[in-house]
């Protein structure tokens, strides 16, 4: 199938349905690429599902592999909903729709573990928390003025008054940035 174009990269698969994380981590094997299975400092790149169970989402964690200058793409099945914030925070990165054929993930992950590393950017973990609270507010306000209501014709749920939003948000934000 992908040969061995990955060979020796360690990668690390964020995936919430055991299934597709199965399959990603056997089309990566086969390809060459090792199994990483903690975010630790010598992974080469890594594969991050957006929503990742119970309201978390990958993005503190993509926010911290910018800061460690690890590429890595988003391989969702909810590209048209958060296609937007995560363009306007990584306007750059590669997004692709579950499902896919494995050569064409192979392919997406040899081209960001290829392609020029940028300027190694520092954030406080503070910055980082701010960051990740901001695309998620835009991820779950672009939710529920979309999925939530264009198939029934609904107008959109007011926003969330006196702090409720922030509580949420509280709740939503991946431990990993704290």
């Amino acid at each position: 199938m992908g040969g061995r174009q990955l060979s020796g990269k360690r990668i690390v698969v964020v995936e919430n349905d055991r299934t597709v994380k199965s399959s990603v981590e056997a089309a990566l094997s086969d390809a060459g690429a090792l199994i990483a299975l903690s975010f630790d400092r010598n992974i080469d790149a890594a594969i991050l599902d957006v929503r990742i169970g119970n309201g978390v989402t990958s993005i503190p964690i993509a926010i911290v592999l910018e800061q460690r200058n690890v590429p890595f793409l988003f391989y969702t099945a909810h590209e048209g909903s958060v296609g937007v914030a995560l363009r306007a925070r990584w306007p750059d990165c590669t997004i692709l729709s579950k499902p896919l054929a494995e050569d064409v993930l192979i392919a997406a992950v040899a081209q960001i573990l290829h392609s020029p590393k940028k300027p190694l950017r520092r954030s406080s973990q503070s910055e980082v928390y701010q960051q990740a609270t901001s695309l998620l507010r835009m991820v779950l306000h672009h939710s529920l003025t979309t999925e939530a209501c264009a198939p029934t014709g609904v107008p959109p749920p007011r926003r969330p008054r006196n702090g409720a939003l922030e509580k949420l948000l509280e709740k939503r934000v991946h431990p990993l940035t704290r």
